[in-house]
């Protein structure tokens, strides 16, 4: 039998549906958040990560049940991170965020580019403590913290 002339079209097509493998594994700081959040009862919480990277800190949350959400202004990973289940903002840290308060049980800035830059530098920390529910946990770089909010200092 002859194989249609669509039917190397139609694959790949079927193929965008499912996740691409990625088997990059995350930094020892998103490791030991997430085995934190895990023995602390938060399985399955919600989560934001500030900037994209390279996918691994969400592709490796998400595999582990949590409902994770990347604000990045560069859309680079979207397709990535959208297929392996992450949710995908396109945003600038820079503005104030377009999410609820107390909407996420932990926060991510791995790269810690808050620090420093004008803008984001007096936006970032009130909107981490409005969207971060209280007793949320948040890692900048690769300090993790817990604070109540309005308590703190980032």
């Amino acid at each position: 039998m002859q194989e249609s002339p669509d039917a190397p079209w139609t694959r790949q097509y079927e193929m965008r549906g499912s996740p691409r493998p990625f088997n990059r594994q995350p930094g020892p700081a998103i490791v030991c958040l997430s085995d934190l959040l895990l023995h602390s009862g938060m399985s399955g919480g919600r989560g934001l990560l500030i900037g994209s990277g390279d996918a691994s800190t969400a592709v490796y949350l998400v595999r582990l049940g949590f409902e994770v959400h990347v604000m990045d202004e560069k859309t680079a990973s979207q397709d990535l991170l959208e297929s392996h289940g992450a949710r995908f903002h396109n945003h600038p840290p820079c503005e104030p965020w377009l999410f609820e308060d107390g909407f996420f049980d932990f926060v991510i800035d791995e790269e810690a580019r808050h620090a420093g830059s004008g803008r984001r530098e007096q936006v970032f920390p009130g909107e981490l403590r409005r969207v971060l529910k209280p007793w949320g946990y948040c890692l900048i770089g690769n300090e993790i913290r817990r604070m109540e909010k309005g308590e703190g200092q980032l």
